[in-house]
């Protein structure tokens, strides 16, 4: 029996050797069968396979041909679920009723990784059908990897309805979104829900040929939620490539071609040099001294779970309204700003908190970092996107609001006001977040004009980000998907944080930037610092604009805990610098 749930030390295979093997993971049992053809390659290839066929046995130990001799360890999954429901043919990987497969087997080829020595980015999961449906699903639950799906189911309620309702009961799951016919979000039951939470999985979609008379729904769905047009033959969306055949015949030709562009992809990106060769790597936390409370997961603030105290209608009524502790909520230009507030009378500066993707799992807010409020020294102002309140299809909007409604302006003054209620001028505040929230604090920092932005491996441009996360937002937001149908002034004032700080010459700035998160360094990092004259290799101009380059093994994340510390305390000192501009620089903050 394989233990999944060890942790293991890189390169030790501890007896691990090609055959076949059976690991429990809770109530589920995973069968799989291990082979390699190139360990020295570190390349772990994961096969799902997801269909008991009755002329086979089960569970399957031979890998089809066309999956044979792959360039690294491979190993051959079966799901768990047909343990459970022996009557029926695919699972699906979904798991039982309390227990999800795709977690399970996440847990699984993690552990596989560490015992072969394989990183992340190396992991190529593939799956035709309803395993196709699964590998989808399991890549974004592991992240920074690659996934092929061929001819992949996109959410299990499309297939035949008598046949999901068999199967369900049988599993005693009666979750009402199963039967839904609007398709609830589900990421148990969706692919399309589960790449929407992510961020960093490569998937390359292949679709065989269809008949015309009976288009397959799975992939008009997926199409459809992506902006993406059916009948175009390569599509590419960056993270995500769809790639229709107009041969089915060609698909084992084609999986191997696909194989090799994945291969290709993934470790070209990942073998890119980064210019910065002095910046120095991340401390591990035993090895850095003096107290760091960051390390550890620390208890939300009680307010987190109470009700609003207050729901404002208009900036004029927050104004008139006495301010408090807890969360309110703010109606302005037509959105529904969320937010928590933790005021400290003593303290004469306001860190707002703002968010990059969420996990659509939780609902709505989900304010991020809540639970540092009672150790940053500050007042804290959490504010959630308006736009995560209105559809569950988006995990990232980045504050921009809808073609009529501006929320990222509206979220800088509201951000003015809620100063003001405490006594602080903008001067004051210190705007935070990573990714997505990065470039909102960005924003926000610009346009109040003197404020102080925290960004931690931000998007700088938001058309510059992977395309199938920008053309989701916009296809929601904006009624379409095509940058070309946006019109220039507004990307300028509202998708770029390059010309918004450019023209707020009294914002100041401290700029994480993790060398090892590959397309940020390269597309909004380093347009940032070229297009502003910000050293790259970390330090200040001016005074007030610092960059702080940093190494960390783990790519597109927020800040390492080890660094939070010397993050508030920086921020604080950049706070507490008034800077003085020439009469002929622009001033005024942008509105």
């Amino acid at each position: 029996m394989f233990d999944a749930t060890a942790r293991h030390e890189p390169d030790d295979l501890g007896g691990l050797e090609e055959g076949s093997y059976q690991a429990r993971i809770g109530e589920l049992q995973i069968d799989f069968t291990l082979s390699q053809t190139d360990h020295a390659a570190k390349r772990l290839f994961v096969i799902l396979a997801g269909q008991q066929r009755a002329d086979a046995e089960w569970p399957l130990e031979q890998l089809p041909r066309k999956f044979t001799n792959l360039p690294g360890t491979t190993v051959l999954v079966n799901d768990p679920t047909l343990a459970l429901t022996a009557r029926h043919a695919i699972g699906w990987f979904f798991g039982s009723r309390e227990q999800s497969g795709i977690v399970s087997l996440s847990l699984l080829v993690d552990s596989l990784r560490q015992r072969l020595g394989v990183d992340r980015h190396r992991i190529y999961i593939v799956g035709e059908a309803s395993s196709g449906l699964a590998a989808i699903q399991l890549g974004c639950k592991i992240g920074d990897c690659s996934v092929i799906s061929i001819n992949p189911h996109t959410d299990i309620r499309l297939y035949n309805r008598a046949y999901v309702a068999d199967f369900f009961a049988h599993l005693a799951v009666s979750d009402p979104s199963v039967q839904s016919a609007d398709l609830e979000f589900n990421t148990r039951l969706s692919a399309v829900d589960a790449l929407r939470d992510s961020q960093e999985t490569r998937v390359m979609y292949y679709e065989g040929q269809h008949n015309a008379d009976k288009p397959n729904r799975h992939f008009q769905h997926f199409c459809r939620e992506f902006g993406i047009d059916e009948d175009e033959q390569l599509s590419d969306l960056g993270t995500l490539q769809v790639i229709r055949s107009n041969d089915a015949a060609e698909a084992p030709v084609g999986f191997r071609q696909l194989m090799s562009r994945a291969i290709k992809l993934a470790e070209r990106t990942a073998a890119k040099p980064v210019r910065s060769t002095a910046v120095e790597e991340v401390a591990p936390a035993a090895r850095r001294s003096g107290p760091n409370p960051f390390l550890t997961k620390l208890a939300p603030p009680d307010t987190l779970v109470a009700h609003p105290w207050g729901v404002c209608g208009s900036l004029k009524e927050l104004d008139s309204t006495s301010i408090q502790n807890g969360r309110f909520v703010v109606r302005h230009r037509g959105g529904e700003f969320q937010c928590l507030l933790n005021i400290k009378p003593d303290s004469n500066k306001l860190f707002v908190m703002l968010c990059g993707a969420t996990n659509r799992r939780f609902a709505h807010p989900d304010f991020h970092r809540v639970s540092w409020a009672p150790e940053i020294p500050g007042s804290t102002l959490y504010v959630a996107d308006p736009t995560l309140g209105v559809t569950r299809k988006l995990s990232l909007a980045w504050y921009v609001g809808t073609r009529d409604n501006d929320w990222g302006t509206g979220l800088a003054e509201m951000v003015r006001a809620v100063a003001g209620k405490l006594g602080l001028g903008t001067d004051s505040v210190i705007t935070y977040g990573s990714s997505g929230g990065g470039f909102a604090a960005l924003m926000t920092a610009a346009r109040l004009g003197d404020a102080t932005a925290v960004a931690i491996n931000p998007q700088t441009h938001v058309l510059q980000y992977h395309p199938k996360n920008v053309r989701t937002m916009l296809l929601s937001n904006f009624g379409t998907s095509e940058y070309e149908e946006l019109p220039p002034s507004m990307v300028s004032q509202r998708f770029d944080a390059i010309r918004a700080f450019r023209d707020a010459p009294k914002a100041k700035l401290l700029y994480l930037q993790n060398v090892n998160d590959i397309h940020h360094y390269e597309e909004h990092y380093l347009p940032f610092c070229e297009k502003l004259g910000l050293p790259i290799y970390g330090g200040v101009k001016d005074g007030h604009l610092e960059t702080w380059p940093y190494k960390d093994a783990h790519g597109h994340r927020g800040e390492p805990p080890a660094l939070v510390p010397d993050i508030l305390a920086k921020s604080i000192a950049l706070s507490d610098i008034r800077v003085v501009v020439s009469t002929r620089q622009r001033t005024d903050a942008i509105f």
